[in-house]
Formats: structure tokens, C-alpha cells, sequence
């Protein structure tokens, strides 16, 4: 399996769920949820029926990016561990609940591993990779394509 098929899944998938989330009642009602419960519920949406496609949607996806990563990490039982902190930076810098921002986050993550690993240690990588995430909060706490929220 070539190197890139992992890239093409992952924007397959990103892809797949952005058109997913803005075009069928099903996602529309999953974003409406997760933006105010009540008034969802009020609106005839049955929030459970939403929590179990939520999480059996997750569940897939992180199947794809297990089915995916296979071929490319060791399997052991805590490997998820490796890949949670930097889906959260990934997800913070793009803007949480932005799908495009996820992915604009993913490749930026992607570029600066691939590109400084061969300059230094990884170690250090991991440390750029803190600090830009550090500069970006500081610059645009929403993320590339967050939005200011107005509590």
C-alpha cells in the first residue's frame, strides 16, 4: 500500500463527513444538537437517537483511521495514547466544530513533523509543534476557522 493512501482516506473521510454534516437532516440535526439540546429538543429532534448516531459515527471513523494507521505503527493496546494529544492541538487549531479547519490543522501538524524530523530530533519537533500551537492560541484563540464566540 503506497504511503500517500493513508492522505487519500483522510480526505475521503474528512470530505465524506463535511458533505455529511451540511447536507442531510441527519447531520443538520446532529449540529443542532450540539449547539443548544433544548432547543433541538424542542424542535422535534430526539436528542438520544442523535447521541447514538453521534457516537456510532465516531466509532466508525476512528475505525478508518485504525484501518488506516495499520500498516504504518506497531498494534498494541494503548497505541490510541500516541495520537490523542495531537488530534487535540489538530482540532483546537483548526476551530472546534469546523471540519475544513480540522483538516487545514492536520496538514499543517503533518508538515511541520515531516519537514523538521529532517532537520532534528524528534523531540524537538514535538516542542515546535508546542510552541507554534502555543503562538497560534495567543494570535487566534478560535483557530484557523473557529469563530468568536458571544456567551
Amino acid at each position: 500500500m503506497p504511503k500517500f493512501s493513508g492522505f487519500v482516506v483522510a480526505i475521503i473521510t474528512a470530505v465524506g463527513l463535511a458533505i455529511f454534516m451540511r447536507k442531510t437532516k441527519t447531520g443538520k440535526a446532529l449540529r443542532a444538537t450540539s449547539l443548544d439540546r433544548e432547543a433541538a429538543n424542542l424542535m422535534g429532534i430526539n436528542q438520544y437517537r442523535v447521541y447514538n448516531i453521534a457516537f456510532g459515527l465516531g466509532t466508525a471513523i476512528a475505525g478508518i483511521a485504525g484501518c488506516v494507521l495499520i500498516p504504518f505503527y506497531y498494534v498494541y493496546p494503548s497505541v490510541g495514547v500516541v495520537f490523542d494529544i495531537r488530534a487535540f492541538i489538530i482540532v483546537v487549531l483548526g476551530g472546534l466544530g469546523s471540519i475544513p479547519g480540522a483538516i487545514l490543522g492536520g496538514l499543517v501538524i503533518g508538515l511541520i513533523e515531516s519537514v523538521f524530523s529532517q532537520f532534528m530530533a524528534s523531540t524537538w519537533t514535538e516542542a515546535i509543534i508546542y510552541a507554534i500551537f502555543l503562538i497560534i492560541l495567543f494570535v487566534k484563540p478560535s483557530g484557523f476557522f473557529g469563530h468568536k464566540q458571544d456567551w
